[in-house]
């Protein structure tokens, strides 16, 4: 794994397991960390981390892959 999908990866399982209370700050962390314009924080909050949120991820692996061709389209 790549220090990205790492990060995703923590991010999508720490939003899977942390309280709704919280999940803005995760969210937030990994937007910060990664640098990524709006653009690409709406688009991987639509297609990933929302579903995470709300428990309707049930491939992590897959969600990453989703997530890296947001974040990285030529990964």
């Amino acid at each position: 794994m790549t220090q990205t999908s790492t990060l995703v990866y923590n991010a999508i399982c720490s939003l899977s397991k942390q309280p709704a209370s919280e999940h803005a700050q995760i969210r937030q962390e990994l937007y910060n960390t990664l640098q990524l314009s709006n653009t690409k924080q709406f688009a991987l909050y639509s297609y990933v981390l929302g579903p995470a949120s709300a428990g309707k991820i049930f491939d992590v692996q897959s969600a990453v892959n989703s997530a890296l061709d947001i974040i990285e389209p030529t990964h």
